[in-house]
């Protein structure tokens, strides 16, 4: 009966780091840069997750502010909203 229990454990065990091993091997590369093109008087002023694969990016001067809306999964600029 012991016997069955430490088999269990171990399986446990086992189970435990493949489920956490196999999500700490999607490694984001951070060596990237993304580029927005902004101009010299533009400045990104907040930046706010819309859901699982946008992003929105406010950014602006003291004439204009503009937001935009990225997509990192396809890592690419969806759209251009203009106030």
């Amino acid at each position: 009966m012991s016997f069955l229990i430490a088999i269990a454990f171990f399986g446990i065990i086992y189970g435990m780091y493949i489920k956490i091993t196999s999500k700490s091997s999607e490694n984001y590369d951070l060596s990237k840069n993304i580029s927005l093109l902004l101009k010299k008087d533009q400045e990104i002023k907040n930046m706010q997750v819309i859901d699982n694969n946008n992003i929105l990016i406010t950014i602006g001067n003291e004439k204009e502010i503009k937001g935009i809306i990225y997509d990192t999964k396809n890592k690419k600029i969806l759209q251009t909203i203009s106030k």
